[in-house]
């Protein structure tokens, strides 16, 4: 069953999650004139047809495409705020989205091409060792009939 998404609730998430900030510096790139380019009910039916994405992801993506373009940056300083403010995680969803946009959607992939993915960082599993073991089997109620 699709998650129900109201407006009310939209409008909240962006007040709450206003992290997007223009930077002082000028920016590297030249800014994306975004004003025709992206229109939510298209980019939603593209999403749905062509890529066969799920409901879920579709949200998401509509939702990180939302947050860029409220944020009126170019691309570059968008994933360099994206970067700086959040997790690895969170600028891959970001560039998953833009690249959806960019290079799927608006058939523009020179803006995006240069950008690459993060390299999933490796989290080794912790395994007790044996004395650890033994400490937590002996811990345990001896009684469980």
């Amino acid at each position: 069953m699709p998650r129900q998404v109201k407006g009310a609730s939209l409008r909240g998430w962006f007040r709450r999650n206003s992290w997007v900030q223009i930077p002082s510096s000028a920016p590297l790139l030249p800014k994306v004139d975004k004003t025709d380019l992206y229109h939510t009910e298209d980019f939603k039916k593209f999403l749905t047809v062509q890529k066969n994405l799920s409901e879920r992801t579709i949200e998401n993506h509509l939702m990180n495409a939302n947050v860029y373009y409220r944020s009126k940056l170019s691309i570059q300083d968008f994933l360099i705020n994206v970067k700086n403010t959040r997790t690895a995680a969170t600028y891959k969803n970001y560039l998953a989205t833009l690249k959806i946009l960019y290079r799927d959607y608006l058939k523009k992939p020179d803006l995006i091409a240069d950008f690459k993915f993060p390299k999933q960082q490796y989290k080794p599993k912790i395994i007790p060792s044996k004395p650890n073991l033994k400490i937590y089997y002996d811990a345990l109620p001896s009684n469980l009939s």
